[in-house]
């Protein structure tokens, strides 16, 4: 009895200590620090500050701050693959924007519903809220903003017609997505803004690579080329935007560069892979990683190489489906309770 008032007391001492951080911030401090977060990290990977700036807005009863963390929380959902609480945190950042009529995250909330539809394979709901974020799109008044959010729609467009098999509308939408972001005005951007345009500006480049190389019917392998490289001279040039994206890009770029046959380019990329995944920790991509190495070392007659990535291949390859095996009920199990957790407090 005495253990469990400690364990109280100490969860509450917790959530004092939490709130007193944030103590006597306005609306648009609270504001200012979502924008902060999303500055350093566009897909809300570390989500602890985010879950106490929307409690707290909630406390306090901000509007604002209570939409911002819902349409972050939705993201962060949604990049996670938990598509419940994506899709509930829409709901709820839908409702509130559509009240106090703001167009900006009205689009974002329904393009990223959109987006969970789609990886959901619901296409006609995916169809319907990415044309509902595209009217929305158009009430933007920040015509950056307006550009920055229609090339992302287009992104997400690509991704559901690729599940319909229907590649031309693919490349299309993405050549959409690109031309829209390269014609995005620049002056007076924020920060947060010069962030989103160069991070939806490498990532478009890289999924035109990806479009010539893998959706083109024969595939355009020069056409391909030519867009990763324009995507890898952003590391140069846009570092930090582009340390973003570094897993997908050379993940992208180090398979076009197998699937061309050209396995020394391949092993570079693929070791610039294992480079970023050693912070990114994706021990899928590491066996990816691993793979194209020792594929490509085999093909150029390199033995020892080949026999150092095929044990580390292997012994990863074991390790995930042992962890996989073993985890896979017991993940599915937590998610629903965790996803009906949250969903309870977003009905309160």
């Amino acid at each position: 009895m005495v253990f469990k008032k400690i364990i109280l007391f100490m969860c509450l001492l917790l959530i004092t200590i939490c709130y007193s951080q944030l103590k006597e911030l306005s609306e648009s401090e609270i504001s200012g620090k979502y924008d902060d977060i999303e500055t350093n990290d566009l897909r809300f990977k570390n989500i602890k500050e985010v879950k106490e700036l929307y409690e707290y807005s909630k406390v306090r009863k901000y509007k604002y701050g209570i939409l911002k963390g819902a349409v972050a929380l939705q993201r962060h959902y949604l990049f996670e693959s938990n598509y419940t609480l994506s899709l509930n945190y829409g709901k709820e950042a839908e409702e509130i924007a559509t009240k106090i009529k703001n167009y900006q995250i009205l689009t974002s909330a329904c393009m990223y519903q959109g987006d969970a539809y789609t990886k959901l394979g619901m296409k006609q709901e995916a169809e319907d809220y990415l044309n509902l974020s595209l009217r929305y799109d158009e009430k933007i008044e920040n015509v950056a903003d307006r550009h920055m959010w229609l090339s992302a729609i287009y992104t997400v467009f690509a991704a559901l017609y690729s599940d319909k098999k229907d590649y031309n509308s693919v490349i299309s939408y993405y050549h959409q997505a690109l031309n829209v972001i390269e014609s995005t005005p620049r002056d007076h951007l924020t920060e947060l803004q010069v962030v989103r345009y160069f991070y939806l500006l490498i990532f478009h480049n890289m999924n035109l690579g990806n479009s010539y190389a893998f959706y083109s019917i024969p595939p355009n392998l020069d056409e391909a080329e030519k867009y990763f490289l324009k995507t890898l001279k952003f590391s140069e040039s846009h570092p930090k935007e582009f340390k973003m994206t570094a897993i997908n890009v050379y993940y992208s770029v180090a398979y076009f560069y197998y699937i061309k046959k050209d396995y020394s380019k391949c092993i570079v990329y693929s070791e610039k892979l294992l480079e970023v995944e050693k912070y990114r920790k994706n021990p899928e991509i590491r066996l990816f990683a691993y793979e194209n190495l020792k594929e490509s070392y085999d093909a150029l007659n390199n033995l020892p190489e080949q026999n150092k990535y095929l044990k580390l291949y292997s012994q990863l390859s074991d390790s995930l489906a042992n962890v996989k095996k073993g985890s896979v009920i017991l993940h599915s199990e937590d998610q629903s309770v965790k996803s009906n957790e949250e969903i309870s407090t977003l009905k309160k």
